[in-house]
């Protein structure tokens, strides 16, 4: 894993979003940008990649067409605090 997106299971919280009929066909990647729109798509490109979203219970690559009826679970890592 990479140092900036290491995913600390014991301080992170877990995000859970439902494709729509309406989101379907969108790259994993991009849709994930359009439910959490604060973070960037890079960041979230890296978090797929470390493992911390899940299809399905099953780990995906950014490029991957979602579905409706997907089921996304975002390991989201607990902010680092400012020094």
């Amino acid at each position: 894993m990479s140092d900036t997106h290491y995913i600390d299971h014991a301080t992170s919280t877990v995000w859970t979003f439902h494709i729509a009929n309406e989101k379907a066909g969108r790259r994993l990647d991009v849709a994930l940008s359009e439910f959490c729109p604060e973070r960037t798509r890079s960041y979230l490109q890296g978090l797929i990649k470390d493992g911390g979203v899940l299809v399905n219970g099953k780990h995906e690559k950014a490029g991957y067409k979602t579905a409706a009826g997907d089921v996304l679970s975002v390991t989201m890592p607990a902010p680092v605090p400012l020094e």
